[in-house]
Order: C-alpha cells, then sequence, then structure tokens
C-alpha cells in the first residue's frame, strides 16, 4: 500500500469546473476522447491534480491552457492519445506541439485574432493570454504522450512517487475579450435552410444562427447560439463531396475518409472508449440496422418503415455522453432515395459539415447495395438534417 503524501494541493479551475476530475497531486491528466472515468478508477486522489476530456483543438485547448496557468502546482501533463478518434481529431497532438512546438501569432478559423500552435492540426490559444506566460508554461510543465490506460495511470503513479515540487509561479488569470452578438428576432421554434452542397448550407446555417440565434446556457459550464429543430436540406451534394478553395470548412477530405468509418462500420467494445454511430448502428441492439434498412427496401421500395435508431432508452441513466444522432429515415419517392436524420443536439459549427458528409457517405452505401441486388433503378435524393438543438458555442467544449 502507497502512503498518501502529506504534501498536498487543491486544483481551482476557472473555466469548466464541472467537467472534471480532481486529486490533490501535481498530475494533469489529458484523456482525449477516452471516457475520464475509466480511467480515474485506477488511480487514487492523491495521484493526479485533474483529469479531463479534450476533443477539440481549436475549441478546447486554450481554456486548459487558461486552467493550467491558474494551477502552478501542476508541474507534469499525462496526455492519452489512445483511440481512433483521437487521431482523427488531433487534440492531443495538438496540445503536446504546444509543449513540443511552441506557438506564433496568427488568426483563427473564425479571422480572430490569436496564438496559433505550431502543429500540423489546427490549434487556437486566446491572444489575451501573455506570451511570457505561455512560455514559462512550456517551460515548467512536463509533458508525455502515452496510448494506453494502462500506460497512462503507470506514468501518473510514477510521477506521484517523487518529491512533491514547488508552483512554478503564482496564480494567473486572464480576461476574456468578449464579443457579443447582435441577435435579430427570428421564430422560436422551426427553421429550414436549403443548399446545393453542404459547404454551401453550412454557411447559411452558420449566419442564421448567428443572427436570429437565441443565448441559453449550455448544461456544460457554458452558453450556446441556438436555434431549436432547424431543417436543413442538401439537394445536390457530389459523390466524391464537395470542398471549396480554399476550403473554409472545419475539416478536410482527409479527415473525411477517416470520419465516415465511424458511421459505416461497426467497433469492437473497448474499456474507455465511446461508441461510435457505426457500432450503434450494426451492432449494438443484436441487429445490423443497415443491412435491415436495404432488405427492406429492396422488398418493398415503397416502405416508410426504413428506420434506423441510436437511441437506447438505459441512456437516460447510464451514459453521461449519449448519441446526439437519435433516428435516421430512408425513403424512396419517384426512384429517389432520400435520408433524412435527426439529432437531438448538433453543433453546427464544428461537428455538421462532417456529420453532413458522414450521413451521405451512409446515403451513397444504401442506394448502390440496394441497386447491386435488386431491379430498382434509382438516383439520389436530399440529404436532411433535422437539428432539435442547433448551436454554436461561446467559447470552448472541453477544458482543463
Amino acid at each position: 500500500m502507497t502512503a498518501t503524501p502529506v504534501t498536498q494541493f487543491k486544483y481551482q479551475p476557472l473555466h469548466k469546473p464541472n467537467q472534471l476530475i480532481y486529486g490533490t497531486g501535481q498530475t494533469a491528466l489529458v484523456t482525449g476522447w477516452t471516457v475520464k472515468a475509466s480511467v480515474a478508477k485506477h488511480l487514487q486522489p492523491h495521484e493526479y491534480a485533474v483529469i479531463g476530456q479534450l476533443y477539440s483543438p481549436t475549441r478546447g485547448i486554450s481554456l486548459l491552457i487558461r486552467n493550467l496557468l491558474a494551477n502552478p502546482h501542476v508541474r507534469f501533463l499525462v496526455a492519452l492519445n489512445a483511440t481512433k478518434e483521437d487521431r482523427n481529431a488531433g487534440g492531443c497532438e495538438c496540445l503536446l506541439d504546444f509543449f513540443r512546438n511552441g506557438f506564433t501569432e496568427g488568426s483563427s478559423d473564425t479571422g480572430r485574432c490569436c496564438w496559433v500552435i505550431n502543429s500540423k492540426i489546427q490549434g487556437f490559444i486566446d491572444i489575451e493570454i501573455e506570451q511570457s506566460a505561455l512560455e514559462q508554461l512550456r517551460q515548467c510543465v512536463e509533458c508525455q504522450e502515452v496510448y494506453s490506460i494502462s500506460e497512462a495511470c503507470h506514468l501518473v503513479k510514477s510521477y506521484a512517487l517523487r518529491e512533491a515540487s514547488e508552483p512554478w509561479g503564482k496564480s494567473l488569470e486572464f480576461p476574456f475579450k468578449s464579443v457579443v452578438p447582435t441577435v435579430l428576432p427570428g421564430s422560436l421554434y422551426g427553421h429550414r435552410i436549403e443548399g446545393k452542397t453542404i459547404a454551401e448550407t453550412w454557411v447559411k446555417i452558420i449566419h442564421r444562427i448567428k443572427t436570429t440565434g437565441r443565448i441559453r446556457p449550455t448544461g456544460y459550464d457554458g452558453q450556446w447560439q441556438e436555434l431549436i429543430d432547424l431543417v436543413a436540406i442538401v439537394t445536390s451534394e457530389p459523390e466524391e463531396f464537395y470542398f471549396p478553395e480554399p476550403n473554409y470548412l472545419p475539416c478536410d477530405r482527409a479527415f473525411i475518409q477517416e470520419y465516415i468509418s465511424q458511421i459505416l462500420d461497426d467497433a469492437p467494445n473497448r474499456e474507455g472508449v465511446k461508441y461510435t454511430y457505426g457500432q450503434r448502428l450494426r451492432s449494438w441492439f443484436g441487429r445490423d440496422q443497415i443491412e435491415q434498412v436495404i432488405q427492406k427496401l429492396i422488398a418493398d421500395i415503397d416502405s416508410a418503415r426504413s428506420v434506423m435508431s441510436l437511441w437506447d432508452v438505459q441512456d437516460h441513466e447510464a451514459n453521461n455522453s449519449p448519441p446526439c444522432l437519435n433516428h435516421i429515415w430512408v425513403r424512396v419517392v419517384d426512384n429517389e432515395l432520400s435520408l433524412t436524420a435527426t439529432f437531438r443536439s448538433n453543433d453546427m459549427f464544428s461537428a455538421w459539415p462532417a456529420n453532413a458528409m458522414g450521413l451521405r457517405a451512409l446515403q451513397q452505401d444504401i442506394l448502390k447495395a440496394i441497386v447491386k441486388h435488386s431491379t430498382h433503378d434509382l438516383t439520389m435524393g436530399p440529404l436532411i438534417t433535422i437539428s432539435q438543438s442547433a448551436h454554436i458555442y461561446h467559447s470552448v467544449d472541453c477544458t482543463m
């Protein structure tokens, strides 16, 4: 049995306090897309200072760094870069590059002046944070990358065995430069937007939310600007997808190729790894729902029962991160196959373009399978998404 050290510290975050697990040590553990509780259960509170997840490099890293600057007793940082989702999103890699490669002054993906992390993954830090403070943080916090839960826990425990170090400085806090959007009068419920491509539709969505969306609390220590029940219709997205030049979308072709597999392919259950949409569609309920829909429409091309469900009734009680995509309906009208997807909650700025492209790929696969195994001559119809909470975050979605 390891004795609890005499020296104990208290981690006091300035941002997102309800999203973190707290200890009394000197190591911050960033778990990426791995569920933080699945790692914390293997550790004792005195072995770590804080455990939190990091999904987005463009929105997550800046507040994480703000919290670290406010807690200078943290002398070690362990980044768990364990899953396909981590590699696809790049959050942990970008955070590590901040410590390894530094940063330069530049602009964010929304055109705001900021510090840009020197990384192949886009990552931004608020310009209000002093350069000297960021450099001091880089010099005083030892940062390590790990690739499994067991490796992460072993490293955290090894740091806990070291003699306690003095904080590297005083707690630092930097004010936000707040931008208050101008909200025009708009409908409280029910909105419709249509475009030929996902890129064109996305621009219209962002404009509508930023001009008429209501500002509301998120339930996760923050605010978002939101429209209720937004119907977006994409009529003519090409099979290989359209990316504007220069690309202003929050994703690129390489990211989409990885993301599509998360919707189309099954995935094994792994400790600490969140489900994928593909897992929910292929095996979660003991049925391959994609194959069910294909067979249903081959047998009855006019069926209105081609439904796929991703919501599990246990998600109400047993899941801290239930699926945002809940329901998919496929319909053939006048030899045109459409797909309608319902999201209970949808990040329209960062996630919707990838969501839409992944669903379009699913729509293409279903159409090709029906045509291949039947005499039906079908064409691609529209992709429709219904975003019950269509929102843009005011700040980041996760931090430490």
